[in-house]
């Protein structure tokens, strides 16, 4: 179960998570940011999901996830037109949960290149990084599933 005023209670980031909307089932927590960017959705916005029913990978995959037993959740960063900085993402994105999760819980995960999280040689996650271009702002939505109980 997730309590979002626990999490915003104990949240200690400066941008991501300003602004967070928590859903207990939805289609895609990606397609969630781009439908409130559209309504003039800040940097920093956090969705997070208690369920996902249509969240998408690499291609056409599909990410399914089981309620009440995943993380899912996608955030909104906005980079001023540097497209040089646009590649670090995918490469800052997997580090940063890995070593996120490694301080936390002392669990080690790996990254099997581009967007997998994998643990004991088994994919337990993946990542979805999409942009948009806005008024000279490079907009990225940054999605990220990991099957913790599944």
């Amino acid at each position: 179960m997730f309590f979002i005023d626990i999490f915003k209670n104990n949240l200690k980031t400066q941008l991501l998570g300003k602004h967070t909307v928590y859903f207990d089932s939805t289609e895609s927590t990606n397609k969630d940011i781009w439908t409130l960017f559209k309504k003039k959705a800040e940097e920093g916005l956090l969705v997070i999901a208690n369920n996902q029913t249509n969240g998408r990978g690499r291609g056409n995959h599909i990410w399914h996830s089981n309620k009440g037993e995943d993380i899912i959740c996608s955030f909104l960063i906005k980079e001023k037109n540097n497209y040089e900085n646009i590649g670090f993402y995918s490469l800052l994105t997997p580090v940063g949960i890995i070593e996120g999760i490694k301080k936390t819980i002392k669990i080690n995960l790996q990254i099997k290149w581009p967007n997998d999280l994998i643990y004991k040689n088994k994919k337990i996650g993946g990542i979805l990084i999409e942009s948009k271009i806005k008024d000279n702002f490079i907009y990225l939505n940054i999605g990220f599933g990991i099957n913790v109980n599944s």
